[in-house]
């Protein structure tokens, strides 16, 4: 399949082997029907080797990761069929995501994909096999967002002076925290245009450090793709980039549909490891 994935690449088909699982269950949050071939083996293997730590209940599903996808899922499709004005949507580590085919979007949404060209290499040649059609005007960009990346977007045909949804999703948690500030800066100037928006998902810094995350952290370090961002603070955090911002976490009964595992511990209590998701606006 052309050049090897990096370890943070491959957590692009573990996503999408998460996708294919939920998504051929009885009870599905969400249908995904491109994410088992998208995932591969290499997905399979690293929800197999991730299990031990990561799961530990009978259900396989990753309760987070299908949470997490229903949760943008129903942000993309308010802001771009709803909202009104939302004509471009940029997936920032778009991964092997596949929103832009399993949803039938207005023919005339410009659709952007960034990520790097490994990842793209892979999807792109996966998609032909499957013959999947984009339902929107689908750009994929090649590049690192570690580096400069906004040219190569304005070059594929973002337009800064139209609304714009930038998602940025199980991306930032792999990022050193100077790196999160470029990124998230680079997003607010693409996203200058009045009801531009963005969401985006992260973690607290107990998530990183306790001990009930312990174990899932060294395995995700042994495995190359070690969690390195978190904020104690989203709401703050997001604000300083001009967003008006709602946080939502996925142990509130509309976030989770009952598929939370966990009892909730209110914000109150310190020292327990928390996920939020946080969509903004201009």
């Amino acid at each position: 399949m052309g050049m090897e994935l990096s370890p943070v690449g491959s957590t692009s088909c573990w996503v999408a082997a998460a996708r294919a699982m939920e998504s051929e269950s009885a009870d599905a949050l969400f249908s995904d029907p491109y994410a088992r071939t998208l995932a591969g083996e290499t997905g399979f293997a690293m929800v197999k080797s991730a299990a031990g730590e990561l799961l530990r209940s009978a259900d396989p599903r990753n309760a987070y990761l299908s949470i997490r996808t229903r949760f943008i899922d129903d942000v993309v499709v308010r802001a771009v069929r709803e909202r009104g004005g939302i004509e471009q949507v940029v997936l920032v580590a778009a991964g092997m995501d596949a929103r832009a085919f399993r949803f039938d979007w207005p023919a005339e949404l410009a659709w952007f994909e960034v990520d790097r060209a490994e990842i793209f290499e892979r999807k792109e040649a996966l998609l032909a096999e499957m013959g999947a059609v984009a339902r929107c005007r689908r750009a994929v960009v090649r590049a690192d967002l570690e580096l400069e990346w906004s040219a190569r977007l304005i070059e594929a045909g973002f337009d800064v002076a139209r609304p714009a949804l930038f998602v940025v999703e199980g991306l930032l948690v792999y990022l050193e925290a100077a790196a999160v500030e470029r990124l998230m800066g680079t997003v607010a100037e693409l996203a200058a245009a009045a009801g531009s928006g963005v969401v985006a998902d992260v973690v607290n810094q107990d998530m990183l450090t306790s001990v009930y995350t312990r174990e899932m952290m060294a395995r995700l370090a042994e495995m190359g793709c070690g969690w390195r961002f978190g904020t104690n603070d989203p709401r703050g955090f997001f604000e300083r980039f001009g967003w008006r911002v709602t946080v939502n976490t996925p142990d509130e009964a509309e976030v989770g549909h009952g598929r939370w595992p966990h009892p909730r511990v209110p914000e109150s209590v310190a020292g327990i490891p928390r996920s939020y998701f946080v969509s903004g606006w201009r």
